[in-house]
């Protein structure tokens, strides 16, 4: 489970920190209009993948509150 959250973290930072400068980059100098679609495109994707990988952390994080809220309430009783 921390290789997959370590693994969302670098790509969160590489992808949602690095790729929206080099895309502005990319779309606000003088390159071809293909560059420009595929860089662009290139963010959309990883916008769709940073969204896929926050609800898996999200899932996996709150797996584990449930579990041990519950063991809390056993061992109250």
């Amino acid at each position: 489970a921390y290789v997959q959250i370590l693994f969302a973290a670098t790509f969160s930072v590489g992808r949602m920190v690095g790729g929206p400068y080099l895309t502005y980059v990319t779309l606000t100098t003088d390159y071809p209009i293909l560059i420009k679609a595929m860089a662009a495109g290139l963010q959309l994707v990883s916008a769709y993948w940073f969204l896929r990988i926050l609800r898996m952390v999200r899932y996996k994080l709150g797996k584990k509150r449930p579990a041990a809220a519950a063991a809390t309430k056993l061992n109250a009783k």
